[in-house]
This record gives structure tokens, C-alpha cells and sequence, in this order.
């Protein structure tokens, strides 16, 4: 995704600053926040969508990404 970025933005810096963040305490992983700040810059940068489903395996309570590729 960053490569994508700098191929459309000529500017050398770019800083992504969350400001605001709502979140179900008992839903958050923090792990699934990436996924959700690469679909925010796909809109932003007008970038193709990589779509990413993010899951939770039900035995082991892990985060799953499914990317499609």
C-alpha cells in the first residue's frame, strides 16, 4: 500500500495521524487497525480497493486477514 501512496503523492512525507479512534472495547484487536487505515488511504489516494476480510479463528481466538491475493 505505501508504494501505492508515493506512486500518486508527490509530496517525499506523509504522515497518517489518527486522531480519533471509536472502538467496542470488547470487540478491538489491534492488529485489525492497519487493515482499516489501508482502506481509509485507498479512499483518500483514490487507490485501488485491496479488500481484506478480517476474521477470528473460533478455536484459537486468533485474527485472521484474508487478502485474496
Amino acid at each position: 500500500m505505501s508504494g501505492d501512496i508515493e506512486r500518486v503523492e508527490t509530496s517525499p512525507y506523509i504522515l497518517v495521524t489518527v486522531r480519533a479512534l471509536e472502538i467496542l472495547e470488547a470487540d478491538y484487536a489491534e492488529a485489525t487497525l492497519a487493515p482499516a487505515i489501508a482502506g481509509w488511504a485507498a479512499q483518500r489516494f483514490c487507490l485501488t480497493p485491496r479488500p481484506c476480510v478480517v476474521g477470528r479463528d473460533s478455536a484459537t481466538g486468533r485474527i485472521t486477514f484474508d487478502r485474496d491475493e
